[in-house]
């Protein structure tokens, strides 16, 4: 897999260079955190229970979540790549908490 290693204050990413250039992965790659006002609402709300993330593309809200959520994060990505990304996310992160499938929802 041609990929880039990205890092923001949450975390290291995988993302495939296919996708650099749309707008989530572009930020992260410049270090800063996609959708920061949603991450902060759901890391501030979800206290034990568990996280249903459909559509997880390359993990952009896995290493906050999974740091700051004590259930588990369900992650679902029905593009093989994308999946392969959060995967990787998940193993560059060392997420315990986090459970990732190969199917959309």
């Amino acid at each position: 897999m041609k990929h880039i290693i990205a890092k923001n204050k949450y975390g290291i990413y995988s993302i495939n260079k296919l996708i650099s250039s749309n707008p989530a992965p572009r930020k992260v790659i410049r270090g800063e955190v996609w959708e920061a006002a949603t991450l902060d609402f759901m890391r501030s709300n979800c206290q034990q229970g568990d996280i249903i993330h459909a559509g997880t593309s390359f993990g952009s809200f896995l290493p906050a979540l999974s740091k700051s959520c004590k259930g588990i994060i369900w992650g679902f990505e029905p593009s093989p790549m994308l999946f392969k990304c959060a995967q990787e996310t998940g193993r560059l992160n060392n997420l315990k908490n986090v459970n990732i499938s190969n199917i959309g929802l």
